[in-house]
């Protein structure tokens, strides 16, 4: 299936590869959990980005941290031409 370029607006042959283009990223900061959960004699150690509820006796949050990454606002489908310019 052909598909038209959003920057030269030519038609692609049929079958032509897409090449994907990112135009705008805005930077996104990530906060996980480390809780262990006990349910009856056992107990899980789970990873989280929610946070869970500080009153629950079962629950117990043992590390908290944060990282920062990038994430992608908007890309462009482009041809093989308007990848290589």
């Amino acid at each position: 299936m052909s598909f038209r370029c959003p920057n030269c607006q030519k038609l692609t042959a049929p079958g032509a590869k897409q090449n994907t283009i990112i135009v705008k990223k805005r930077q996104r900061t990530y906060h996980y959990y480390v809780v262990e959960t006990y349910v009856q004699k056992d107990s899980y150690i789970t990873y989280t980005e929610t946070k869970p509820d500080e009153n629950d006796k079962n629950i117990k949050i043992l590390k908290e941290f944060t990282s920062n990454g990038w994430e992608i606002e908007q890309e462009k489908k482009v041809c093989n031409q308007c990848l290589k310019q």
